[in-house]
């Protein structure tokens, strides 16, 4: 699962070829993740490229001869930033980490597998700062279903999850665990690989948050996962599945639309 969004980072080191050899190893490992990096050598330098680029993560050297990397915490009065210590020196590794806290440590020579852990470490942590975000407004008595329909699918999208609110709980799912959704009025229910449960939207809504071409519209009362379809019985018009989620269904009935697709799709 991993953030859509074009990442920013600024690089602080006082050893040209430190810096530069950082920089290429970002992009050379991670050629999509980075819309911008700029590199500097200096925390006074550092502090006006921060304001200027507002930067997701900021590498920084520890030991550098004007200030210390430790000293660019003092320029901001709140950081709005992950920050990632670069140095040859192990000594500073407590102070980083108990002081200051880091997303991460990077030791020189930098190893691109240890780089490779650090980002991914950062695209967890935003994903999860995106879960929190929704789950508190879904406790709140906000469904996430967005109004916007492209909105709703970027969501979907990128989280592979969706939140809905319930009198007593919060409903999270994982849209690659639906095995299929019903209808039932205007309510819908769902059928996952865990739990079964049911929100008050119509089934038209939820087609339209999950948006993904995997889940057909087989019938006006069922959206299914054809990853979970064992076969399609085309005399009987039904859909076999390959679980039997509880309380659920193992065969779908397949209308007259969802024949056409399903045979449309078998033959392109």
């Amino acid at each position: 699962m991993k953030i859509n969004q074009k990442l920013t980072a600024v690089i602080i080191d006082d050893e040209r070829h430190a810096r530069e050899f950082l920089n290429k190893i970002i992009l050379r490992v991670f050629p999509d993740h980075f819309q911008k990096i700029v590199i500097t050598d200096s925390v006074q330098n550092g502090v006006v490229l921060i304001n200027e680029c507002r930067p997701d993560i900021v590498f920084l050297d520890i030991d550098m001869p004007d200030e210390n990397g430790f000293e660019l915490f003092k320029k901001f009065n709140s950081v709005n930033f992950e920050v990632v210590f670069t140095t040859a020196h192990q000594n500073f590794i407590m102070e980083a980490v108990n002081t200051y806290g880091c997303l991460g440590y990077l030791m020189k020579p930098i190893d691109q597998d240890d780089l490779r852990v650090i980002i991914d470490r950062f695209e967890n942590k935003m994903l999860q700062k995106q879960a929190t975000v929704l789950t508190d407004n879904a406790v709140k008595g906000n469904e996430v279903l967005v109004e916007d329909a492209n909105e709703r699918s970027e969501i979907a999208k990128k989280n592979d999850l969706l939140f809905f609110s319930g009198q007593h709980e919060v409903n999270i799912v994982k849209i690659s665990d639906i095995i299929y959704c019903r209808a039932s009025d205007s309510y819908c229910e769902f059928y996952t690989m865990n739990k079964n449960f049911t929100v008050s939207k119509p089934l038209k809504e939820i087609e339209k948050i999950i948006n993904d071409d995997i889940f057909f519209r087989v019938h006006r009362s069922y959206l299914v996962n054809m990853n979970y379809v064992s076969s399609y019985d085309k005399k009987l018009s039904v859909l076999k599945l390959l679980v039997h989620p509880q309380t659920g269904e193992n065969k779908i009935p397949v209308a007259d639309t969802g024949h056409k697709k399903i045979i449309s799709e078998i033959s392109s």
